[in-house]
């Protein structure tokens, strides 16, 4: 039954033509299915991508289980780069970790700097540990620091320390920048079965074969919500939220995630996992088909999911706030009212609502519905243009009494193009 089971999801993945190299699905500890296809094969090294910033947790983790650094250490202490703004001298390790930097993106992409010196030099864009923002620079700094404190290579000190315990092959590597650092936001090298080991480790929270290699409670952080991701564009499954360098899923589970499809997928719900390597780049949101695939064929009954866009969780804890944040560039005004509420964004106005869609007229122009899901720390919002023109708004919006973030994205034609915003004022009140 199982063994026809999963020939039958072999087939559906060949009608999807999509390019998998390689796949494990494992359930209850046992593998249910293994399959390579040429010329790739079990002993293939394959590049893992954004992977590898999952392994970067990891020696963080080690580190911090060692005693040589604190989550709440300030970066830009480990390292002798004049650093003249503030905000970059706020981020901690955590922050890194998190991918709430003071950056929307990485820097070293943006920089003339060195990948390292970039990271530090480069004009901040938020307040940090407020809003995430993928930043493979942050990674990078990570992997940098790891070897910095260690004096070794960094996949070699994972190695000494867990993963040759685990059977990891001795042949990996991750690829190193110029600067002669391990590039820990992509550069991985190693099998499948290589990943699978180290995901079903993170599964059972830093523990195998009886010996406990990281500290429990930094792993249960590592694999919880840590901050919203609402923004995420690569599929349905990556906007659940982010932990320590890994993504959470629909199912409470995480998802380690490389460009091109290299995945490990777990479901504790049903104890699951789907491990792959592949090259679905040129396919649009490939990697969350996969996922869908996986999830569709062995889910076949319904499960306690989070539909994302519904309204699912009301705002309770917001209620009854009214600030008005100024700087020399932007104005914002921020007013909840039990369940109305309104933003007004340097003389636009939206109204929405904490209980219900709320209905309004856009810029006098675009009539839209709009409503506010809860974070821990703001406001997700949802904007919706509903006539003849056709878009949507998502904002993040961190906010409290001295400080308000936001970054917003306009999907439509061209006609929400303004709506690419960052924001960030500081009030303190005297």
């Amino acid at each position: 039954m199982i063994e026809n089971m999963n020939i039958s999801f072999l087939d559906r993945l060949k009608e999807e033509n999509l390019p998998i190299h390689g796949i494990i699905v494992e359930q209850d500890d046992k593998v249910l299915l293994e399959k390579y296809y040429e010329p790739f094969n079990k002993h293939t090294m394959h590049r893992m991508y954004s992977v590898t910033k999952t392994f970067v947790m990891l020696a963080v983790g080690l580190l911090y289980t060692q005693k040589k650094l604190k989550l709440e250490d300030k970066i830009y202490q480990y390292f002798s780069f004049d650093v003249k703004h503030e905000m970059i001298k706020k981020m901690t390790v955590k922050d890194l970790l998190t991918m709430q930097t003071s950056f929307l993106s990485t820097t070293y992409k943006r920089s003339t700097k060195d990948y390292l010196e970039s990271f530090f030099t480069l004009e901040p864009e938020k307040e940090p540990g407020t809003l995430f923002a993928y930043d493979t620079s942050a990674s990078y700094v990570l992997s940098a620091l790891v070897e910095s404190i260690t004096q070794m290579d960094m996949l070699e000190y994972l190695k000494i320390e867990i993963l040759n315990d685990l059977g990891f092959t001795k042949e990996s590597y991750i690829i190193k920048t110029y600067e002669g650092i391990s590039h820990g936001g992509s550069g991985l090298m190693c099998r499948l079965e290589d990943l699978f080991k180290v995901g079903n480790f993170i599964k059972n929270l830093g523990r195998s074969n009886h010996k406990q290699y990281i500290d429990i409670d930094y792993m249960k952080q590592a694999i919880s919500k840590q901050t919203d991701t609402f923004l995420a564009t690569e599929g349905p499954d990556f906007r659940y939220g982010y932990g320590y360098q890994l993504w959470k899923n629909r199912y409470g589970g995480f998802t380690l995630f490389g460009m091109g499809g290299q995945i490990y997928y777990y479901n504790p719900i049903k104890n699951m996992s789907l491990t792959v390597y592949a090259d679905l780049q040129s396919i649009q949101s490939g990697s969350q088909k996969i996922i869908d695939l996986f999830n569709n064929f062995f889910d076949k009954k319904e499960q306690n999911t989070k539909k994302y866009f519904l309204i699912d969780k009301r705002i309770s804890n917001n209620n009854n706030f009214s600030k008005l944040y100024q700087d020399d560039k932007n104005r914002v005004f921020l007013e909840i009212i039990e369940d109305k509420a309104h933003i007004n964004l340097n003389g636009i106005e939206i109204n929405f609502s904490t209980s219900n869609y709320s209905k309004g007229i856009l810029e006098n122009k675009y009539p839209y519905i709009a409503y506010a899901n809860e974070k821990e720390k703001g406001l997700n919002l949802t904007v919706y243009l509903i006539g003849e023109n056709l878009g949507t708004i998502l904002m993040d919006i961190y906010y409290d009494k001295d400080l308000i973030s936001i970054y917003s994205k306009g999907y439509a034609e061209t006609i929400l193009n303004h709506f690419n915003l960052n924001i960030n004022i500081r009030n303190e009140e005297k």
